[in-house]
């Protein structure tokens, strides 16, 4: 996940509330990238998929306002439109700098996308304007570094990246990619996938003891269990959201969990229809729904696109706007609603 580019302008941004984002899940067991709804969780549909797109992992907006995703069957970074999620190109090439099943993506502060490398253990550069790639920034191995999944900046500048199979958070400087040492391992940390800062600055690590563990913000001391329980397994993505609630995917029971941000405390199955071995997740725009047509305006089209489907319809068919199975006055009402431009 991304700290840093218009990730963190999306999250983070007082002007954009929860309920103006709708959160992305990679199901990597349907080779593409669902949406559901940031408040309520409800599934919009698949938002990104195709362009060769295989077991997609990390995700990441970048300045270009487009989604970003790791496609680790395919050794490439393909490219989505971040409103529409059409399929724009693969943005690093398949193999590019020896990039073998990438794991997390995320932008520095130089513009530039960094990819963790399952095989041979490395972080690769490349540019963030063309996919060009760079460097190994950090190098295959160093540090101890082995079998790497999630990525992320810190407050400090450095790189912070989960070692999976050393069960450890490693460091490393974030302009040189030197190795400033291990930063957390304690608490019986296993296989980690996937970490995020929270309001307070520590940092939360998915732990595959089904929990998440917390650490503290500088030292990487060790504070405690977080988040566990509710039928938690195999923990994936951690992402912190515009809540301040912990969401976390579950891997092996193909769900999104919900904890509360301050305590910790279990809140519920946030998101589940669709999901197949959910692995990163990731805070966008939100989908305008009532633009049944996709055109970026909510305009006549689509208020007889909402008359021609009046009475009940299947799941997810465009005109049911509300969700409820069934186009009446309310969608109508709806399109009335947001009528002109729509994002």
């Amino acid at each position: 996940m991304t700290l840093v580019g218009l990730a963190t302008f999306w999250i983070a941004s007082p002007i954009h509330a929860a309920d103006e984002l709708d959160l992305l899940v990679s199901s990597s067991g349907t080779n593409n990238v669902l949406r559901y709804d940031g408040v309520t969780g409800e599934l919009l549909g698949v938002f990104a998929e195709g362009g060769g797109l295989g077991s997609p992992y990390g995700l990441a907006l970048g300045m270009d306002g487009n989604l970003y995703v790791a496609s680790a069957t395919t050794d490439s970074v393909l490219r989505f439109d971040g409103t529409t999620g059409e399929f724009i190109d693969e943005f690093v090439t398949s193999g590019s700098g020896g990039l073998d099943s990438p794991r997390d993506i995320t932008f520095g502060a130089d513009g530039h996308l960094y990819v963790t490398s399952f095989v041979p253990s490395s972080v690769l550069r490349y540019d963030g304007d063309t996919g060009d790639y760079i460097d190994d920034f950090v190098k295959p191995g160093t540090g101890g570094l082995f079998r790497p999944t999630g990525v992320i900046f810190g407050s400090d500048g450095n790189l912070y990246v989960a070692s999976q199979h050393t069960h450890q958070i490693l460091r490393y400087g974030g302009e040189t990619g030197e190795f400033l040492g291990v930063f957390a391992s304690a608490g019986g940390l296993e296989y980690p996938r996937d970490m995020d800062w929270g309001s307070d600055g520590d940092l939360y690590v998915g732990s595959f003891q089904d929990q998440v563990l917390r650490y503290q913000a500088g030292t990487g001391d060790y504070t405690g269990v977080f988040a566990s329980g509710g039928g938690l397994d195999a923990p994936t993505g951690v992402l912190f959201g515009p809540d301040g609630d912990l969401y976390v995917g579950s891997q092996t029971t193909n769900q999104v969990m919900k904890y509360d941000g301050t305590s910790g405390e279990f809140l519920g199955v946030f998101a589940w229809e669709g999901l197949s071995l959910p692995t990163y997740l990731l805070f966008g725009p939100k989908h305008c729904s009532a633009d049944t047509d996709g055109d970026h305006a909510v305009d006549l089209s689509d208020l007889l696109l909402v008359l021609a489907q009046w009475g009940p319809c299947p799941p997810l068919c465009p005109g049911d706007i509300t969700g409820d199975g069934i186009v009446d006055v309310l969608d109508l009402l709806e399109v009335l609603a947001a009528w002109g431009p729509c994002p």
